[in-house]
């Protein structure tokens, strides 16, 4: 014997409404506007900021967890932090981007240009202080 399910004869609470376009109703309207990048997005960034500029931190106390088994668990909870840290310091100096974007689009626009230029600068300082003044692009550089 074959058994078919038909599914009308689901109840309405087990299968998920949705609209003419295929998206369920119980998402919000702008959850259903982001693709796959906008969700990601700031999850890799906490993901390689956090764990990049911990790692040295990581390491000097794995050096002193003698068994295997509490070192992994450090990592994993250490690096769980990390990232959940790095996406909320993400979240928060994105926030003003996001409300001004809606609300004052002039205003956000001057906030985009001035964190681009203010980034730039702060690499183009980095470039000169680590390349020039400290020598790495020199002959003889001058390591501290």
């Amino acid at each position: 014997m074959i058994h078919t399910h038909d599914e009308e004869s689901e109840p309405s609470f087990a299968r998920p409404e949705t609209t003419s376009d295929g998206a369920s109703k119980l998402c919000p309207q702008w959850w259903k506007a982001l693709g796959p990048f906008h969700i990601a997005r700031p999850l890799t960034v906490g993901i390689v900021h956090g764990l990049a500029g911990s790692a040295a931190v990581a390491l000097l106390v794995l050096t002193t967890i003698h068994r295997p088994s509490w070192a992994i668990g450090y990592l994993f909870i250490f690096g769980l932090g990390t990232i959940a840290g790095m996406m909320l310091i993400t979240a928060a100096i994105a926030l003003p981007f996001a409300y001004t974007l809606r609300h004052f689009e002039r205003l956000n626009r001057g906030l985009a240009m001035a964190s681009g230029m203010l980034s730039l600068s702060f690499g183009l300082f980095l470039c000169y202080q680590i390349g020039f003044v400290d020598g790495l692009f020199l002959s003889h550089p001058h390591w501290k």
